[in-house]
């Protein structure tokens, strides 16, 4: 069993990420629907990324990325070629008690196949206010095949020194870089919305935080320690490009007094896959016991270290086979759906998404994630509840707000991986 080769198993990413509902997903415009299927991508075509940049003191700039491998391309249209049809629907809400929505748009693309590359950007206004946040909730569908996605964007606005005052763009096309993770090949330049700023602040972290800790265990919510290895100022002139030289937290700020800033993290050259046997031992910290955990990381030969592991559990080569594609599946969507200052997998909610697979509901506000396992209601449901971590690093990361009542559904879910079976509660 090649382990070093296990990308193959994105080719069934949908049918092995865990049993769940096939069914079309129809967007919900209320926060406490379920919104499981965000978390779900069996039940996704369409993979978009935006980010928002501030231009100005009066709005804001969403930009948007697809790409067109996603879309369903037809000729039943007027033009009888082969088009797709994507409809850009957004909302933005103003964050506060009670939250208010202050606008409200749509807009329509067509795209032909002969005229389109494998990527496709767009970009609208929205009228964002300095002094303010927003959550701005955006659905894209493919018109063609009757799909739909839909992202939440918390817009923050309330100073001139958050991340989002920054654009990055890919430093030889100039196109929009999308994601705040970098691979080994990404070169940036760095945009600021403030023309008169030539030197910024830049502080590396060398990475290093630890995999959550169980929630069998009630520990205190995590702290992050905000001491860089070193800072330095760098140029923000157009000869001045961002290169990721190794592993860690790059944070740019306009003032060292401040910790505002923009974050670009550098995991590895494969993120957020794991390519190799050293990295795909990392995540079966959760399960593994310490002793075969030990076993793992001192085994001079690893990838054998880990083959041998999944086959001892398994029982056989055919068992490990689908066990390690669903496990790192769900690796591979959880650095996807949860990175944040370190990688998706090391998370609270990548810790619990791995081992219980996608919630069976998701209830979704502003601050919060509520996950339910199983029949809501049921006296064999579980359920954790999440809360978003304010950091100078992330938007995007959140703690397990820890109970007794989680210990012995962990032991059961745990138990059930030792002994070669996927957890799951009906």
């Amino acid at each position: 069993m090649d382990l070093n080769r296990f990308r193959l198993f994105l080719i069934w990413p949908v049918l092995v990420l865990l049993a769940g509902s096939c069914s079309v997903f129809r967007p919900s415009t209320t926060p406490l629907n379920d919104m499981s299927y965000l978390y779900r991508p069996d039940q996704h075509s369409l993979f978009p990324r935006y980010l928002v940049f501030h231009e100005d003191a009066g709005g804001s700039t969403v930009f948007g990325h697809i790409r067109t491998g996603e879309l369903l391309f037809s000729q039943a249209n007027v033009h009888v070629q082969l088009q797709a049809e994507l409809h850009i629907h957004y909302r933005l809400f103003e964050m506060g008690e009670p939250r208010r929505m202050v606008d409200s748009m749509s807009f329509y693309h067509y795209l032909l196949k002969e005229d389109t590359g494998e990527d496709y950007y767009l970009n609208f206004r929205i009228p964002a206010e300095t002094g303010k946040r927003y959550m701005l909730e955006v659905i894209t569908t493919d018109l063609v095949r009757n799909r739909a996605v839909q992202k939440f964007i918390l817009v923050d606005k309330l100073n001139t020194f958050s991340g989002q005052n920054f654009f990055p763009v890919h430093a030889q096309t100039g196109r929009p870089y999308f994601r705040h993770y970098a691979d080994s090949a990404t070169v940036l330049r760095l945009i600021s919305n403030d023309p008169s700023i030539d030197t910024i602040y830049l502080s590396y972290y060398s990475t290093g935080y630890p995999a959550s800790r169980p929630p069998n265990l009630l520990l205190p919510p995590e702290r992050v320690i905000y001491l860089p290895d070193t800072t330095y100022a760098v140029s923000l002139s157009p000869e001045f490009v961002l290169a990721f030289p190794r592993p860690g937290l790059y944070h740019f700020r306009k003032d060292t007094n401040r910790m505002e800033g923009f974050t670009m993290a550098y995991f590895g050259p494969g993120f957020p896959m794991m390519e190799y046997a050293e990295e795909m031992i990392g995540p079966l910290e959760y399960f593994a016991l310490p002793t075969d955990y030990n076993r793992l990381i001192t085994q001079p030969n690893r990838k054998l270290s880990v083959d041998n592991f999944w086959i001892r559990i398994a029982g056989n080569m055919e068992v490990a086979r689908e066990l390690i594609r669903i496990y790192y599946t769900r690796v591979y969507f959880s650095n996807y759906y949860f990175t944040s200052y370190k990688e998706g997998w090391k998370t609270e909610r990548g810790m619990i998404y791995i081992i219980y697979g996608p919630p069976s509901i998701l209830y979704k506000t502003d601050q919060t994630e509520e996950w339910i396992y199983g029949r809501e209601g049921s006296r064999d449901a579980v359920r954790f509840v999440f809360r978003r971590e304010d950091s100078p690093f992330t938007r995007n990361h959140f703690l397990l707000l820890r109970s007794e009542e989680l210990v012995t559904f962990w032991s059961r879910a745990v138990e059930a991986w030792r002994s070669g079976r996927i957890f799951y509660i009906d």
